[in-house]
């Protein structure tokens, strides 16, 4: 299949599909370089339906092809959401799986159910680990489409992109999506940010960060030993999130979101008055949006790049 390597793996080339073979008789391939998109302009429409540990899931589209990134929620909060911002669980062309967590999977087996019944092939990208991770949840046949943690592909005319972020599961994902030169990066369940990464998110249009915890209401809380080292390992702090922004961001973000709060070791008005600080005292102008856990937020409809990048 023309975009894979010799394993199978979606790598350096786009893989094109569409909707339903009745409206194309076989993909398209062709080169994805670098970030610039295949044209000058662009959209996507974002929306967080839901980011904590009780649930993660986000609904990306360019109008016309629509993806999930993560299905952590049931398929009644999924339909329910979607319908809150005019959009229909039964037209998702893709999901894109992060990793095999619960909060961020446990809605794919009765959206899969779903689809099927409808006599639907919605693709699933994700890793070889996580597609083995989640047993026969995802059929190997057509449905899974393997991916690792520096793959490029397309679904429709949107350009994915995964790459690779530290967590306690095996090959866990961050991903960006573009269209034309409007690009959104979404990274989730990370425990460390710096270099190359830290510099690759912020080259987007559209951020959607963790911030977990705050440190020291963690140590005091009520989890047990082992999971607050854990937690402290694999998960992005509200110090780490703000350095993100101290060190990294640029006028480029016009949105910040900041996801993936914890209910019990957290608070939304500290973390939003921590990042505020930093974007103020840095002059930048992005929007902030704190999530709490939970919450859906959006659409934000990028159109545009930032006129002062």
């Amino acid at each position: 299949m023309a975009g894979l390597d010799a394993t199978g793996v979606i790598t350096g080339e786009e893989l094109t599909l569409q909707r339903d073979s009745s409206e194309r008789d076989e993909n398209s391939t062709s080169p994805l370089v670098g970030n610039a998109g295949s044209s000058p302009a662009g959209q996507l429409k974002v929306a967080v339906l839901a980011t904590s540990s009780a649930g993660n899931s986000t609904f990306v589209s360019d109008g016309t092809t629509r993806l999930l990134i993560d299905a952590g929620l049931s398929l009644l909060d999924t339909t329910t959401r979607l319908k809150a911002i005019g959009e229909d669980v039964d037209e998702i062309d893709a999901v894109l799986l992060t990793h095999p967590h619960i909060d961020h999977c446990a809605g794919l087996p009765t959206l899969i159910r779903r689809w099927r019944r409808g006599g639907r092939l919605v693709p699933v990208y994700c890793s070889y680990s996580t597609w083995m991770d989640m047993g026969n949840v995802i059929p190997v046949h057509h449905w899974f489409r393997e991916i690792n943690q520096s793959s490029r592909w397309e679904v429709g005319k949107i350009q994915c992109e995964s790459f690779a972020v530290e967590h306690d599961t095996g090959e866990p994902l961050g991903f960006a999506v573009q269209v034309g030169k409007v690009r959104a990066a979404f990274a989730l369940d990370l425990g460390v940010l710096g270099g190359d990464l830290a510099d690759y998110i912020a080259d987007s249009d559209l951020v959607l960060l963790e911030a977990n915890h705050d440190p020291d209401m963690l140590r005091a809380g009520p989890y047990a030993y082992k999971l607050k080292e854990r937690i402290l390992k694999t998960h992005l702090s509200n110090e780490a999130a703000c350095a993100w922004i101290s060190e990294h961001m640029t006028h480029r973000t016009q949105y910040l979101l900041l996801g993936h709060l914890s209910l019990s070791t957290n608070d939304p008005e500290l973390v939003r008055l921590m990042a505020r600080r930093e974007l103020d005292r840095l002059k930048l102008g992005a929007m902030l949006e704190v999530i709490e856990p939970g919450a859906a937020s959006g659409p934000w409809v990028l159109t545009s790049p930032c006129p002062s990048r």
